[in-house]
């Protein structure tokens, strides 16, 4: 089981599409690639080296999932699966929970947690933990019923605690990373605003 386990944890090649190779971040790097095989005598083009990696994405995913079909039903019943490779590509986008509050409608919100923030770090200890951060990070990217789910957890331990508070509003702020040499993008965007109220939950 060490063998199977590492098979679904370590970053192996992975079934890619055409969008994958289409962002800035990934021409880049498949430019990159290029150079560096030309250095040591191996002459192709970025195009040409996307579509070769795709095609070997596409066969190894496949040898991949026929090895790991028969110990897919012991993996679901103890619950020791992993669900994704680690530490597979770094996240040039990333998101920025944030948990605010305000006493009524006409009240400014007022931030009472935000992730690696020090001033703001109301229940830090429970955000942190690996199984709840694995909730709200993994919605970042796809939302499911598990966010709105999340929201209404926080929404009710703030309630709880802050019998002052009406509303409770639980957010995503996507930032931007830029690599060493390029204009620093500190644009932000809002995503993913859940606003919940106290009367909901009376």
């Amino acid at each position: 089981m060490l063998v199977v386990h590492g098979t679904l944890a370590i970053p192996l090649p992975t079934k890619v599409s055409d969008n994958a190779f289409k962002g800035k971040y990934a021409q880049e790097e498949l430019q990159r690639w290029s150079d560096i095989l030309a250095d040591v005598g191996v002459d192709i083009e970025p195009q040409d080296l996307g579509d070769r990696v795709i095609d070997f994405g596409q066969r190894f995913a496949g040898t991949k999932k026929a090895f790991l079909t028969p110990f897919r039903p012991v993996l679901r019943t103890t619950g020791t699966g992993q669900a994704w490779g680690l530490f597979t590509y770094p996240n040039v986008r990333p998101n920025r929970m944030h948990v605010s509050v305000r006493e009524d409608q006409s009240s400014e919100w007022r931030p009472i947690y935000v992730a690696l923030s020090e001033e703001y770090d109301w229940h830090e200890q429970h955000f942190r933990y690996r199984k709840v951060r694995g909730v709200y990070d993994d919605n970042a990217f796809k939302v499911r019923a598990s966010y709105d789910n999340f929201c209404h957890w926080v929404a009710g331990d703030v309630f709880e605690e802050m019998p002052e508070v009406l509303q409770v509003r639980v957010h995503m702020v996507q930032t931007n990373t830029t690599l060493p040499g390029e204009e620093l993008d500190d644009s932000e965007k809002v995503r993913l605003v859940r606003v919940m109220k106290r009367e909901d939950f009376e």
